[in-house]
């Protein structure tokens, strides 16, 4: 192909130089056979290119079908990686969840039984509150009870303290009576028998001596009668409780002291409307009322009309019953209060008596587990209260 494109290079150019040149036609007529063969080989050429242009473009067209195919593969083969990639990222993803659900779970599982541990625990701590209250509140309540008790312990001391205080002076009183009381009759019974004229039984002293002899002895019976019926009041514990109705009790006094109302003429007031009744010792709550009674009549002012007056009331847990008086009175101030119950113990000698009624009231009042009070002023009046148990 190189020397034919030479060759009509090289022929045209001579034509062109001959043509410059002027020369015959002959070599015209030889340019168009050299024309013809140009196009001839033209054609050829064109037929060659042609061919070669087909072929390179079937061998381009199967280029591009390998690069197509290429293409597809690897589409095919980055497809199929993402495919794989896909599998493997969902694979992956799936054991992941897996892994993960199982951990929810064991975790879910651990939570569970901490959940159920914790509540244990919460409940056992709750009970152990509960029971930490109830022993606070046992705690407090045998503080409360320790506290009462001591001041039930100290009530108790100090009431047996004042019973042994009570008791001390009663044994005065009872040293006092056997020193005074006991040996004065017996005394006058030895100086009597030792002057009885025993060689003259006709003696008219003798007569005498046993009139002092009957008197003292008399003293003396009274005496130890009376010991014996305060020993009697101290010592019966036994003594049986009544349900009593103070109306018809104070009726029975006031009847009993009949003749001494004859002499003094009191006016007689009482109200039991305010506490009627009280469950006690019949006897006791009998004598105190007539010894109260008694002395009211007895310890008047002789020109002035004797008041009585007797109340009951409640008042601190104490059943209380007043009787109330404008009779001669006592000046507490200028005498000891304890010798105003004291046995044998006399605030007007003016007047007959023993000194006996109120040392059995207040033996008798405090035998029930009470106590008995006076509030009086002399020339103006007394009254005594008994503080009784309900």
């Amino acid at each position: 192909m190189k020397e034919i494109k030479l060759y009509i290079i090289f022929i045209l150019i001579l034509l062109l130089s001959n043509t410059v040149r002027g020369q015959d036609l002959a070599g015209l007529k030889h340019l168009d056979s050299l024309k013809n063969i140009i196009q001839a080989d033209t054609l050829i050429k064109n037929s060659e290119e042609v061919a070669r242009l087909k072929l390179a473009y079937e061998i381009l067209e199967n280029k591009n079908q390998v690069a197509l195919l290429q293409k597809d593969n690897e589409l095919m083969r980055a497809t199929a990686q993402k495919q794989i990639l896909i599998i493997v990222v969902a694979v992956t993803l799936i054991i992941f969840l897996t892994i993960l659900i199982i951990i929810l779970y064991l975790s879910n599982s651990k939570a569970q039984k901490l959940n159920q541990l914790l509540a244990k625990q919460r409940n056992e701590l709750e009970d152990k509150n509960e029971e930490i209250r109830q022993q606070k509140e046992e705690i407090e309540a045998i503080n409360n009870n320790l506290e009462q008790t001591v001041v039930q312990r100290t009530q108790q001391l100090q009431f047996t303290v004042g019973n042994l205080s009570h008791r001390n002076q009663d044994l005065e009183q009872f040293s006092y009576i056997v020193s005074h009381n006991l040996r004065a009759p017996i005394a006058h019974l030895i100086g009597l028998a030792n002057v009885f004229n025993k060689e003259n039984i006709a003696d008219p002293m003798n007569h005498e001596i046993l009139a002092h002899v009957q008197k003292s002895a008399y003293n003396l019976d009274m005496i130890v009668k009376d010991l014996t019926h305060i020993l009697s009041i101290r010592n019966d514990l036994t003594l049986k409780k009544d349900n009593i109705n103070l109306q018809e009790l104070t009726d029975k006094v006031l009847e009993d002291l009949q003749a001494d109302i004859e002499v003094a003429n009191p006016k007689i007031l009482y109200d039991f409307s305010k506490a009627q009744g009280i469950y006690s010792v019949k006897p006791y709550i009998e004598n105190m009322l007539y010894q109260l009674l008694s002395n009211a009549i007895k310890y008047r002012k002789k020109r002035i009309p004797l008041q009585i007056q007797i109340a009951s009331e409640i008042k601190d847990c104490m059943f209380v019953i007043s009787v109330k008086d404008n009779g001669l009175g006592i000046d507490l101030s200028k005498i000891d209060p304890y010798k105003v119950f004291g046995l044998y113990q006399r605030m007007h000698t003016h007047v007959d008596g023993k000194g006996l009624g109120l040392y059995l009231v207040k033996t008798q009042v405090e035998a029930l587990g009470g106590k008995v009070n006076l509030e009086s002023e002399e020339n103006i009046g007394s009254t005594f209260k008994l503080f009784l148990p309900i």
